[in-house]
């Protein structure tokens, strides 16, 4: 049986990761429609192959992704 306590942390947390999903969905959609924009799209074919769309949960995680891609010589786009 759980806790006052650890039933407020678990609610706590998942109260946390709904809005993170909320700004990871609102982040993937802006990005989606303005790859896909039929209106504004290049003459010929477009190659997005150098093109690398990563996501943490957590500053310590974005902080190692960043890293690892750091040292292979890509250059990171930060949006807050």
């Amino acid at each position: 049986m759980l806790c006052k306590e650890e039933i407020k942390t678990l609610v706590d947390l998942l109260r946390n990761m709904e809005t993170e999903i909320k700004y990871f969905e609102n982040f993937f959609t802006s990005f989606t429609r303005t790859m896909m924009n039929l209106n504004n799209r290049a003459r010929g074919y477009m190659d997005y192959s150098d093109i690398d769309v990563l996501f943490a949960n957590s500053t310590e995680k974005s902080m190692k992704l960043i890293d690892l891609y750091g040292e292979k010589g890509y250059v990171s786009c930060k949006f807050d």
